[in-house]
């Protein structure tokens, strides 16, 4: 697979923020700050830090199987092996490029065990639409668990302060309103222009192309064991709690912080992950900013949050790397060679 200027672009872009972020923390901190940063992460209990790591090896693995059991109803039966290290690569893309990690491991699947491209794409959204509703969940449980403690804290610093400061308030009804009309424009623009579209074959192809888009979204209706498909999905997001709880344990000053802080912090950090690739410079400052709400000072909830990050990109990028060189050894009746579909897919994510 070929990094077109766009993805190359984006890799600079969102790599830039990433680390612009650090420069900029870093650059903010004095020198007594950055001494009890330093020495947080020397005295920590790397035990703990390692158990997370390998906890989260294990949502890989749940992650494989339940992308398994996916492909299964169209007749597939990727092998297990070849799954995870699509699912590990996945994750090592992902750290430079948002979304570009998911395009190469459909890649992967469909160059190792001949699956078409866009059934695998299908269920990889598919996979994608069940872990935003078990984010969600999370967002929920985080929420209820710990809702006297985050209500407390907002109501403190962030509520009373915007009411102390008046200001106007932009009625809910216009965005509604301005969201309805460019939605009509949509539709009209696109019955306006169906008649000349549908003589490119660029068109015809992209219809065919979201045809087995569709039928690998609705493999989940078909699957052989809805009962495990469940059971992995709450492994995966048991997994991710225990990465940020186990941790909690590596440091004095957060071994005494309870599981629904752990979830709470897991819901908070989420947000970074989305806002940078692979939550770079952005994930340390919002588990110090979650931190900060259980009463732990900025500079333990800085490194902590450094601690946390570093142990999940060691753990993917070494996974990825190994992945990327065993699968040839693993698989070597495939010849390599670019894939067009992956790469064309690529160039519009």
């Amino acid at each position: 697979m070929k990094f077109t200027p766009k993805t190359l672009l984006l890799l600079v872009l969102f790599m830039g923020l990433g680390i612009g972020l650090v420069v900029y923390k870093i650059g903010e901190l004095t020198p007594d700050q950055r001494k009890i940063i330093v020495h947080s992460l020397t005295s920590a209990n790397y035990f703990w830090v390692a158990l997370s790591l390998l906890t989260g090896f294990v949502s890989h693995f749940s992650r494989a199987a339940r992308w398994n059991m996916l492909m299964q109803p169209m007749g597939y039966e990727p092998k297990m092996k070849n799954t995870v290290a699509a699912v590990m690569t996945g994750y090592m893309i992902n750290f430079a490029i948002p979304r570009a990690g998911e395009v190469f491991r459909c890649g992967v699947i469909n160059r190792y065990e001949k699956v078409p491209l866009q059934r695998v794409v299908g269920t990889m959204v598919t996979e994608r639409i069940v872990d935003v509703l078990g984010l969600l969940m999370v967002f929920v449980l985080a929420f209820l668990l710990e809702f006297d403690v985050l209500y407390g804290y907002f109501q403190t610093n962030v509520f009373n302060k915007v009411g102390s400061s008046g200001g106007s308030k932009i009625p809910g009804g216009y965005g509604l309103i301005i969201a309805a009309i460019i939605g009509i424009s949509l539709l009209i623009a696109f019955r306006f222009l169906r008649g000349y579209l549908e003589k490119l074959h660029i068109y015809h192809r992209f219809k065919a192309f979201i045809k087995g888009f569709l039928e690998g979204i609705k493999s989940i209706r078909h699957l052989r064991s809805p009962f495990w498909f469940i059971v992995h999905t709450v492994i995966i997001y048991t997994c991710y709690f225990l990465m940020m709880y186990l941790c909690f344990f590596s440091m004095p000053e957060t071994a005494g912080l309870s599981a629904g802080a752990g979830l709470a912090l897991l819901a908070i950090s989420s947000i970074a992950m989305i806002i940078t690739p692979g939550g770079i410079g952005a994930y340390p400052l919002f588990v110090q900013a979650g931190l900060m709400i259980y009463g732990i000072n900025k500079e333990i909830g800085y490194s902590f949050g450094w601690l946390v990050w570093s142990a999940q990109f060691i753990g993917i990028m070494v996974g990825g790397l190994l992945a990327l060189i065993i699968l040839p050894i693993m698989n070597p009746d495939v010849k390599p060679k670019d894939d067009p579909e992956t790469t064309a897919l690529l160039e519009n994510i």
